[in-house]
């Protein structure tokens, strides 16, 4: 009877080791491949796929610009804000926004309504700063992006996770956040580089605004005074 429980013990410790060793050897391209027909399955996965690779793009493009124009600001002119002063307030703002109103909002107003706050401030902050690129354009962009990233957007996403079975959520999960999002990041480079390469900056008065264009060099010497305000 001792024999045979330590073989039972041993056959079921080799089994593990089987299935860990065959888990292991699963190839990065296979894993792409599993978690494309994972998410392709429904709806709404896809909808979150999509959601989360056009949100972090325009964020990465939209946080590019406000660290450079806060960069070239504060080293051009001694009363512009500090990136680190900004930065403190967007979290506060951020904090008061999640503890006092995100809550109650989604409550009252639906997920499917609130998650696509962020993307409409974006979309509104992107379109001023191609009319009329300045401190106020990008800072205004940029407030909006960091006080809904993290209350209405997050919560908003987090929330749409719910439906999907949990035996799936994890993976669909883990796919997103470990390939989508890092794929959308590389794309806002990408978009950023080929902004500064192939774009002109289309002359308006004094200020030359095209967001992906000219960074950091024509449009900074063309302002006066290191800015261009509205």
């Amino acid at each position: 009877m001792g024999f045979r429980r330590y073989r039972t013990v041993k056959d079921a410790s080799n089994t593990f080791e089987a299935v860990v060793r065959s888990r292991l050897q699963v190839s990065e391209w296979q894993k792409i491949k599993a978690g494309v027909v994972e998410v392709g399955r429904e709806p709404l996965e896809r909808s979150l796929a999509g959601y989360i690779l056009l949100l972090w793009t325009v964020y990465a493009i939209v946080d590019f610009c406000f660290s450079q124009t806060i960069g070239r600001g504060t080293r051009t002119r001694t009363t512009s804000p500090p990136s680190s002063a900004t930065s403190s307030v967007f979290r506060i703002l951020c904090l008061a926004i999640q503890l006092l109103f995100t809550r109650a909002v989604i409550s009252r107003l639906g997920v499917g309504t609130t998650i696509n706050f962020h993307p409409a401030t974006l979309l509104l902050g992107t379109g001023w700063m191609s009319l009329r690129y300045g401190y106020a354009s990008v800072l205004a962009t940029k407030l909006g992006d960091a006080t809904q990233l993290y209350t209405f957007s997050d919560s908003s996403y987090q929330l749409l996770y719910n439906p999907i079975p949990p035996e799936r959520r994890a993976h669909v999960r883990g796919f997103i956040e470990g390939y989508i999002k890092p794929l959308s990041l590389a794309a806002a480079g990408g978009l950023i580089v080929a902004g500064n390469r192939y774009l002109k900056p289309c002359t308006g008065g004094d200020v030359k605004s095209s967001p992906l264009s000219s960074f950091p060099g024509e449009r900074w010497r063309s302002l006066p005074s290191g800015w261009a305000l509205l």
